[in-house]
This record gives C-alpha cells, sequence and structure tokens, in this order.
C-alpha cells in the first residue's frame, strides 16, 4: 500500500493480511513476555515499543495513546509515535464540550475506521482544528478498555493527499493493538496496586508498632481481636498473646455487654461507615477508664466486610479536665446571666422610656445571648421594631436597620406566630424559615438570606396576660443551638422587659389622662367664659394645638344648612397661612370628600392613624389639595362630630406630622372635647334664642302695661264717681261698685307689677331716699292689711320695741313689706301672720311669719325667680312676680332677704336692709349686697 495514495498493490492486499495477523501475535507475545519478565514494568517504555511498530506494521505517519481525563470530560495524549520523524511527542488534550460526537463513538463503537475523516460523521468535528493543520486524512482510532470502564484510545493517523481505505486486516490489527495496551495498562496499574498495597503494609505496621498513646486493635466481622498494638497493651493491660482471639465485648463493662452495646457499635460502624463513640471500658485489672474510641468497618474491593478497625485513646483525664471546665464555665455563665438580668432589671426600673430601655437590654444581651438581638413592640395592631443590636463584626451589622425595621412590611413568619400564640420558638435551622419565605430578593426575605443566621430564638413579651411584643436572638455560627436554659433566660430576660413596657405604658396613660383631663378642664373654662359661640371656637381651636394636634379647623352647620369654617390654628403660625388657603380654595361644602364633610354626612367619627398617599386620594379635590394638606404637615388626622341633643353642629378635625400617631385614646379625648364644644354651641344659641325671647317679653310688657294704665286708669275715676252716687236705697249697686273697685285695684297692682318687671329688666328701677323710720312704715302697712287680714280670717300681729331708723325709699320698702304681708295671708289663711321690726347693727331687719301651708324645701331656691310659683295656680291667683320683685327691690337696696320654711308648718321671710342708703336716686343694682353681722 502506497502511504501517499492509500492504494492497495495488485496482488498484495491477502499476503498483507497474513502477515499483519502475525506480527500482531508476535507483538502482543512479545509485550506480555516483557511484561512478565519485568519486576516494575515501565508502562510507558511498553507502550512506546508498541506504537512505534504498530506505525511501521500499518505505514501510518502517526500513532499515538491518549488517557481519559478524571472525569472522563477530555482525552490527553500521552504518547504521539511520528514515523517521518522516528520521534515520540505529546501534551494535547481533546475536550468533550467540543467533539460529543467523536466521544460518543467512543463508547458506542469497537473502533472508529474513518476512511475520510474530514467527511465522517464521527471524525469531521476535528478538521478545521486538528486534520487540517497536520495533512490528516484518515483516522483508525481504537478504544481502550480496562476492567469495564474505557482507559483511552489508541489513534491512527493516516497523513496524505487522499483519503485510505482500512482494510478489514488493517482493522483487526489496530484492535490488537488496543487489546496489547490494554493489557499493558492492567499489568501496569496491579504492579502499581500491589506495590502501593506493600509500601502501605510496612507503614502501617510501623504506624501501629510506633503508637503507644492509642490502642490500635483490628477485629474480625464477628468482632474478635486479630491485631494488637503496643498502646493497647499500655492502655488494656493485656500482652498481645492474651488479647488475640478474645471478643472486643470484654473490654466493655458488663451493664454494657447486657444492653447489647458492643454489638450494636459493630452494627453501626457497618451501616455508618464510621462510629465514634465515648464511654467506659475495662482494663484487664479490672478498673475502669473513659475511651475515646473510632470504630472503622475494613471492606474489600468488591465490597464485603473483612473487619473492624478500632482506634481507643484514654481520655479519663482530659474528660475529669473538661468537666472541671465545664463546670467553671458554667458558673462564669450563671453569674454572666445573673449579672445580665440584674443590669437589665436596673435599667428598666429606672427608665421610663419603653424604646430607650429595651435597647439598653438588646444591648447588654449581645453577644451573650446571641449575635444580634432585635426586640419589636405590638401597637394600634401594628409591629413596630424598637431595638436592633449587634455584636462587634456581626454581618447584621449594615442591615440591622432594615432587616426588621418600619419599612419591612410584614414581619417575619415567626414573630407573628409567637405574637398569636404566646408561646416562644426556636429554629435550630433557620434553613426551613428561608424555605418557607420563598425566593423573593427583597425585604426580609432577601436580608436574612444574606445574612443567614444558623439559630433563631423569638420569646413574646407577656405581662398581665397580654402579649406586648417580642424578643429575638440569632447567631450566625452552627453547632450551637439554643438550649432550655438559653431559652429560659430570655423569656425571664421577656418577662422583665414586658412588665417594665407595661408600667411605662401605664404611667403614660396616666400621664395622658392627667393632661387630658387638664386639658378638658382648660377647654370647659374657655367654653363657659363666653356666649359668643365664634370667639368660644376659635379659643377652643388654640387650645387642641400642640397639645393634641400641630393644626386644628373647626367647621359648623349655621341655619339654612349651610357649612363654615369658623376657626383655624397651626402650631407653626407661619403655616396658619396654608390653612387660611385651604379654606378659601377649598371651602367647606357638602359635596366635597373631606374628612370633615364625611363625618357631617355620616354623624361617626373618621381616624386615620397613617394618612397614606393611597388614603388621601379619595379626600381631596385635586393634587394642589393634596400638596396643600401635606405641606401643613399631615401625616394622621383625626375629625369628630359636635353633637348636641341629637343634632350635628360641625366638627373639629385635627392633624398632626409623623412624630405622632393617632390612637384610640386621642379619639376619646376628640370626642369628649367635640361633646363639651358642642354643648357650649347649643347653650350660647339656646341663650341668643331666650335673650332674644325675653327682649321681646320685657318689650311687651312694657308696653302692654303703659298700654293698660291709661284705660284702668279711666275707669277707675268712672267707678269713684259711680260710688259717690251710691245711696243707701242701692245697697246691691253699691257692692257691685265696691267689688268692681277691688277688682280694679287688684288689676292695677298686677299692671304695676309688670311695669316694675319691665324697669327691673330694663334697668330703670329708680329709688328716691329719705329718712325714715321703718317702724312707723311697717305700722301703717300693716294697719291697711287688717280689714284684708280680717276676711282671711288671720290675727295680723306687729312686733316692735323701739324705732328703727334709717335711710330707705318708701314706696319701694312698703311695697316689700306689702308683698310679703299679702303671700302671708293669701297663704295662712285660717292662722295668725306676725311682722316684726329691729335694728341689728347697721342694719334694719324686718321679719314676716306665719303658720301657712309651708313651702318645700325644693322650692326654696327658686321662688324669687321670675313667674315662679311654689303653688297650683288654679288654687291660688297672682302671676307668680311678688316675690321676684322684692328680691329685686330688697338687693337694689344693698340687702338680702331669705325665707325659712317647712310644709304644714308656715314660712318665715327675713328682710336685712342697710339703715344708710348710698345715694338719693340710685338705679336697681347699686348698693352693697353684704347682710348684718350672722347672716
Amino acid at each position: 500500500m502506497s502511504e501517499e495514495t492509500g492504494m492497495e498493490a495488485p496482488g498484495g492486499g491477502l499476503e498483507r493480511g497474513r502477515v499483519l495477523r502475525r506480527q500482531s501475535v508476535l507483538l502482543e507475545q512479545s509485550v506480555l513476555l516483557e511484561l512478565a519478565a519485568a519486576q516494575a514494568p515501565d508502562f510507558e517504555a511498553s507502550l512506546r515499543q508498541i506504537l512505534k511498530s504498530d506505525a511501521e506494521l500499518l505505514g501510518v505517519a502517526r500513532v499515538s495513546y491518549w488517557s481519559f481525563t478524571a472525569g472522563s470530560n477530555a482525552i490527553h495524549c500521552d504518547v504521539l509515535y511520528q514515523r517521518d520523524r522516528d520521534a515520540f511527542d505529546g501534551g494535547a488534550e481533546l475536550r468533550r464540550a467540543d467533539f460529543p460526537r467523536y466521544f460518543q463513538a467512543l463508547l458506542d463503537e469497537l473502533f472508529i475506521a474513518a476512511d475520510d475523516a474530514r467527511r465522517d460523521e464521527r471524525t469531521r468535528e476535528f478538521t478545521e482544528s486538528y486534520l487540517e493543520p497536520r495533512g490528516i486524512t484518515a483516522m483508525l482510532d481504537v478504544p481502550v478498555w480496562v476492567r469495564g470502564r474505557l482507559g483511552g484510545v489508541v489513534c491512527h493517523e493516516h497523513v496524505g493527499d487522499l483519503p485510505r481505505v482500512w482494510t478489514e486486516e488493517e482493522q483487526a490489527f489496530a484492535r490488537s493493538i488496543g487489546h496489547v495496551v490494554s493489557m499493558a495498562l492492567e499489568t501496569a496499574e496491579r504492579s502499581r496496586a500491589e506495590e502501593s498495597l506493600r509500601q502501605s503494609e510496612e507503614r502501617f505496621r510501623l504506624l501501629v508498632d510506633g503508637v503507644k498513646d492509642q490502642a490500635l486493635i483490628m477485629l474480625d466481622p464477628e468482632g474478635h481481636v486479630v491485631s494488637w498494638n503496643a498502646g493497647a497493651q499500655r492502655i488494656f493491660g493485656y500482652e498481645a498473646a492474651e488479647a488475640l482471639g478474645k471478643h472486643f465485648s470484654v473490654f466493655h463493662p458488663s451493664d454494657s455487654v447486657a444492653r447489647g452495646r458492643p454489638q450494636q457499635q459493630l452494627r453501626g460502624a457497618a451501616e455508618r461507615g464510621r462510629l465514634e463513640v465515648e464511654g467506659w471500658r475495662l482494663r484487664k485489672d479490672g478498673s475502669r477508664f473513659w475511651a475515646g474510641v473510632v470504630l472503622t468497618p475494613l471492606r474489600d474491593a468488591d465490597g464485603q466486610l473483612r473487619g473492624f478497625a478500632e482506634v481507643s485513646l484514654d481520655m479519663t483525664e482530659r474528660r475529669r479536665a473538661e468537666r472541671q471546665q465545664r463546670l467553671l464555665a458554667e458558673a462564669s455563665v450563671a453569674e454572666q446571666q445573673q449579672r445580665l438580668l440584674a443590669e437589665a432589671s436596673a435599667t428598666l426600673v429606672s427608665s421610663l422610656d419603653p424604646d430607650t430601655a429595651l435597647t439598653a437590654v438588646a444591648h447588654r444581651s449581645v453577644p451573650l445571648l446571641g449575635d444580634t438581638c432585635l426586640i419589636h413592640l405590638l401597637e394600634n395592631g401594628a409591629v413596630r421594631r424598637v431595638a436592633c443590636e449587634h455584636s462587634p463584626g456581626s454581618r447584621m451589622e449594615h442591615v440591622c436597620g432594615d432587616v426588621l425595621g418600619p419599612e419591612e412590611g410584614m414581619p417575619l413568619p415567626e414573630l407573628v406566630r409567637v405574637l398569636r400564640t404566646g408561646r416562644s420558638r426556636v429554629l435550630t435551622d433557620t434553613a426551613k424559615l428561608l424555605k418557607r419565605l420563598g425566593s423573593e430578593d427583597s425585604g426580609r426575605a432577601g436580608l436574612l438570606r444574606r445574612f443567614r443566621p444558623a439559630s433563631l430564638l423569638v420569646v413574646p413579651l407577656i405581662a398581665r396576660g397580654r402579649t406586648l411584643g417580642t424578643l429575638s436572638l440569632l447567631r450566625e455560627e452552627s453547632g450551637h443551638p439554643y438550649t432550655r436554659e438559653e431559652q429560659a433566660l430570655a423569656e425571664e430576660l421577656a418577662r422583665r422587659s414586658a412588665y417594665a413596657v407595661d408600667n411605662a405604658r401605664l404611667y403614660a396613660e396616666l400621664r395622658r389622662a392627667e393632661q387630658s383631663q387638664r386639658f378638658l378642664g382648660e377647654a370647659t373654662k374657655v367654653l363657659v367664659e363666653s356666649l359668643d359661640y365664634e370667639t368660644t371656637l376659635t379659643r377652643v381651636s388654640r387650645l387642641g394645638v400642640p397639645l393634641l394636634a400641630d393644626w386644628c379647623v373647626v367647621d359648623v352647620v349655621e341655619e339654612g344648612n349651610v357649612l363654615r369654617r369658623v376657626a383655624v390654628a397651626h402650631a407653626d403660625p407661619e403655616k396658619e397661612v396654608l390653612l387660611r388657603e385651604l379654606q378659601w380654595r377649598y371651602p367647606a361644602r357638602w359635596n366635597t370628600n373631606p374628612p370633615a364633610t364625611r363625618v357631617l354626612r355620616s354623624g361617626q367619627p373618621e381616624l386615620f392613624p397613617e394618612l397614606t398617599d393611597a388614603a388621601l386620594l379619595p379626600l381631596v379635590e385635586d393634587a394642589a389639595h393634596a400638596r396643600l394638606i401635606r405641606e401643613l404637615g399631615t401625616d394622621t388626622v383625626l375629625a369628630v362630630p359636635m353633637v348636641a341633643r341629637g343634632r350635628i353642629l360641625g366638627t373639629l378635625t385635627f392633624g398632626a406630622a409623623r412624630r405622632r400617631r393617632y390612637g384610640a385614646a386621642d379619639l376619646l379625648l376628640a370626642e369628649e372635647l367635640a361633646h363639651r364644644t358642642a354643648m357650649a354651641i347649643d347653650n350660647s344659641r339656646l341663650y341668643q334664642e331666650a335673650q332674644k325671647a325675653i327682649n321681646l317679653r320685657d318689650e311687651f310688657l312694657s308696653i302692654a302695661s303703659h298700654e293698660l294704665r291709661t284705660p284702668i286708669t279711666t275707669l277707675h275715676l268712672q267707678l269713684q264717681n259711680l260710688r259717690r252716687l251710691c245711696t243707701a236705697r242701692d245697697d246691691a249697686l253699691c257692692r257691685r261698685l265696691d267689688v268692681s273697685t277691688k277688682q280694679i285695684h287688684r288689676l292695677d297692682k298686677l299692671i304695676e307689677g309688670l311695669l316694675d318687671v319691665s324697669r327691673i329688666s330694663t334697668g330703670q328701677l329708680r329709688f328716691t331716699v329719705e329718712t325714715l323710720d321703718l317702724t312707723q312704715l311697717a305700722t301703717e302697712v300693716v294697719e291697711q292689711f287688717q280689714q284684708e287680714a280680717a276676711r282671711a280670717h288671720c290675727q295680723l300681729e306687729l312686733r316692735t320695741r323701739e324705732p328703727v331708723t334709717g335711710r330707705f325709699d318708701r314706696l319701694r320698702v312698703e311695697q316689700v313689706l306689702a308683698n310679703l304681708l299679702s303671700n302671708a295671708i293669701k297663704y295662712a289663711a285660717g292662722n295668725p301672720v306676725t311682722v316684726s321690726v329691729e335694728e341689728r347693727g347697721g342694719f334694719a331687719r324686718l321679719t314676716v311669719q306665719d303658720r301657712g301651708i309651708g313651702i318645700p324645701e325644693k322650692d326654696l331656691s327658686r321662688i324669687f325667680g321670675r313667674f315662679e310659683r311654689a303653688v297650683s295656680p288654679r288654687n291660688y291667683g297672682g302671676l307668680g312676680l311678688g316675690l321676684f320683685i322684692t328680691r329685686q327691690i330688697v338687693e337694689a337696696h344693698g340687702g338680702t332677704i331669705h325665707v325659712t320654711s317647712r310644709p304644714g308648718q308656715g314660712s318665715i321671710f327675713t328682710v336685712d336692709l342697710p339703715r344708710d342708703f348710698l345715694s338719693a336716686e340710685t338705679p336697681s343694682g347699686a348698693g352693697a349686697s353684704a347682710g348684718p353681722s350672722g347672716h
């Protein structure tokens, strides 16, 4: 065959095949003889001989051997023989990822005979990178299998201008070469393994004999001793001859043997591949020692159990030292824990600010209880982070403010579970928690995924049966899960923290209640100071700022169902301009939707603890409206109705910035203020309406009294004329005239009373003061009433010892005495009436006493009122003005009048008048108001 053309010479094919078969057999025998004769076969030398002979017999330019790398992802050229240069080379490497079809063909086929390598499906992948640069046109590659695995490949590469057709004899010869290489490779590997085993056994023997501190024992599969080193003899006390053949259970205490521990250990080691235990072992003399044992199963190449290797170490002293060290450490930890509780308690009781106290507690908790400590409080249904403290160098250092801050969204599921159940939660591995949180890479899950704490402990803050929050502890290093003792310590710390928080809240609530009461007291004082409700509302709006809000507006519903904003106030005077602008650009109207209007329509308060943009949007008319609200500093809003007698009179609206958040307590305070304000508005309106009615009434009484006076006077004169013309022969007519005259006198008296009421109401009741003997005046008035008293079957008596002089208005004092006598005779018919006059220092005392029906105690305070009566008008006539006028006259004189009475026993009216009145003409209401000594 010509190498250049790849064509077979005529008549030479059969002969060449015989030659190749003969040479293949000779080469195989030669290699096997060489490998068998060599003490340490040199595989590479044999391989070079094989490849060189191969190249010469097949007449190819290049023959090489490629071995598979670890993982079979590539083949590496170990040896390359180039016939034209008679030289060996190597070092190239081909990767499976670059030539997948070729690698797959090596696995699937016995050989690859590529007559035209550049077109063959299996090898054309090499064309550009390997074949063309080297002039290769045909390839004959044979996989080399060693003990059932693909170990390498023998490559025959034809160089020439034309492809080469590989004959069956050449293919058979190539396969023989692959078989020869496989045998050489297997022989070399076996030799290396045997040498390695020999060296390993020698090292093991030296190691076993040289180890004095450890017992190295070989056991058969049943546990009998087959090897015993000097260390075993020193530790257990048995000579090798004594120990060999014994079952290793004789080195175990009897109680351990009774429980089957030795056999369990053998099974455990066989199943797990390695078993490490610690426990008591027995020496030959019967003494015990604490041993650390490593038991390893020994298996052959087929996986069959051949025995066990036991390594034992006497750990008695170390165990004793570790125990002492552990006790000392436990004592130290206990001391640190007690110090932590003491310091935390001192901090908690010294501060009434929960945030400050809890931050200090969290700071003291690291690193004793964890690398990070977080404390959350449950407030108004939301979870707020109060403290986040970490140890130096913690992975939480840069994310502590984010992982559980206000912006985190929903808190961790474990935290929510603890808040809901009130029971502690321990996670020894947070991987499951992260898995439940899902694949999200933002918020708490993303940060926890970056932080990846090894273990997590969350305990509730419980006080008086209520869960107030949580205390969370996180550890970064694995292998140190939280123990029950640490959980108990954390729960005690949380309990003390919870009671401190609860006490601080109670104190804050007490302070808030005191402030609220003080605030409401001041508000009530403001509300009652003026009956002008607009002035009152302006002062109320300013009173609520800044205690209750940063700004306040007051809207009222006026006559005609018209809405009007009557008062605005802001803690920052410069921002009141914004309130004015808000009032001007967006006045209160029924068809708008701000909180005030919503409250007026529904009658229910509106509370926005956090006025987000989404919550603000439905409340405003446009973007400019929203901008004004935000510029006012509005992050929380509260609006309450002002309701009185079932009618909504208006609303109070409060707004505040982010530093506070309205809650239930603020709502109660605002509602109470609104209630009191509504009552004040209602009273003011009622007062104004009453004043209008009184003014109309007084005006009517004045006009009516004057208009009635003229015809009454005329009628009185006509009756007097008729009475003079009356004779004894007209006795019946004269009696009728007398009755008519009395009625005219009575009517005149009523009209005079109405005129006096009108004068009193308008401040026109005037006095003419003169020196007067009150005793003489009383005598005259009593004399005038004798006839009336006789008709009522009353005995009228005057008691006086000496003249009582002073400066009085004669007519008005006479009117006082006449009113009192008239009432006494009316209500004491058939019973005596006594009038007495006496001097009491600078005062003159006038007393009228009757034994009549008396006055109930509940009516004593009101009978001096206008149109007030203590009896039914059906039984006793009159307008109920006599005592009112009497009191006004007495007080206008600077005196006093009071009554004592019991029903069925009569009444005593006592009048004390200063004897020296101030001026000759004094309007009503002037003069002193003090009475005599003792009254």
